[in-house]
């Protein structure tokens, strides 16, 4: 490719197994490059496998389970990932609707009557 001037494009809006959420001090999702913390959200059992194991050595990278006992943190629900600490990344097997509900802006949304 480089001998062929070829470019690599990678659009990780056509990946669907897993997203990252970088989260705010106050842990609402706030965009790309203002939050040094972010959760690796996988909604896919295999794909949760596959990271879980690659990312196991990295300094600064947390596991977080739902009722488990392997992983850095073990949470019942998903409010409880407010109080984990000390991370860079933390990857999380969750739906994606899920996770957005529990850490979006609150500031932001429009109250609605309905």
């Amino acid at each position: 490719l480089k001998e062929k001037s070829q470019k690599i494009i990678f659009d990780f809006n056509k990946i669907d197994d897993f997203k990252i959420y970088f989260i705010d001090d106050k842990f609402e999702i706030t965009p790309f490059g203002s939050s040094s913390q972010a959760f690796i959200v996988s909604n896919n059992q295999n794909t949760f496998e596959f990271w879980k194991e690659k990312f196991k050595n990295i300094k600064d990278f947390k596991i977080a389970s739902k009722n488990s006992l392997f992983c850095d943190f073990s949470y019942n629900q998903l409010s409880d990932l407010r109080k984990l600490k000390n991370f860079k990344y933390c990857l999380i097997l969750e739906n994606y609707d899920i996770f957005e509900q529990e850490f979006e802006n609150k500031e932001n949304q429009t109250p609605s009557l309905f």
